[in-house]
């Protein structure tokens, strides 16, 4: 007698697939929006000290940032 809610190679195969391209199709979405780097010179950054390479932090402004005081 044949169990409706039995697991088949068959289902398996078929739900890993559709997982593995939902997967595929949402990895290849996000990197369609062409999302930008953030500009140091916008208000928050500036707020947050963000710098695109770390050799430029002013690490008199921002000593944790140094990586000396890792608290």
């Amino acid at each position: 007698m044949p169990n409706s809610k039995m697991l088949s190679r068959r289902g398996i195969l078929l739900t890993g697939a559709i997982a593995t391209a939902g997967a595929l199709l949402a990895r290849g979405a996000s990197a369609a929006t062409g999302q930008t780097q953030l500009s140091p010179d916008d208000p928050q950054a500036m707020a947050l000290g963000y710098y695109e390479d770390a050799s430029e932090v002013d690490t008199a402004a921002w000593p944790k940032k140094a990586g000396t005081d890792q608290n």
